[in-house]
């Protein structure tokens, strides 16, 4: 059996996300799944392993939600020019607002 090492909980979360790295435009993605500690997206551009990211996301129609985050892992989608990724939110004094907002958002999505 595979050990889940996830630091928090994990929702499927199908939304439109808008990454954008140090020295490009920023690009629109799609979110798979959401956690307090990070998310998983379909990119049609790939992105680096350890490449710093700024996303832009809605919870919902009145929460708009912007975070640093790092890719901790790529895989190219199978017979497609998309990408996987795994991005996982920094943990700066900054993130504290956002990823409480997110917490909320996932508690009320368990319940």
């Amino acid at each position: 059996m595979i050990e889940d090492r996830r630091k928090s909980p994990r929702i499927p979360f199908r939304e439109a996300v808008e990454i954008q790295s140090s020295d490009e435009s920023p690009l629109g993605s799609l979110s798979r799944d959401l956690s307090k500690s990070g998310m998983g997206i379909q990119s049609f551009s790939f992105f680096p392993l350890n490449a710093d990211i700024a996303l832009n996301f809605r919870l919902n129609d009145s929460n708009v939600v912007e975070m640093q985050g790092n890719v901790i892992w790529v895989r190219q989608i199978p017979y497609s020019e998309s990408y996987y990724l795994g991005v996982q939110f920094s943990d700066n004094e900054s993130a504290f607002y956002p990823k409480e907002k997110i917490g909320s958002f996932i508690q009320t999505q368990l319940h």
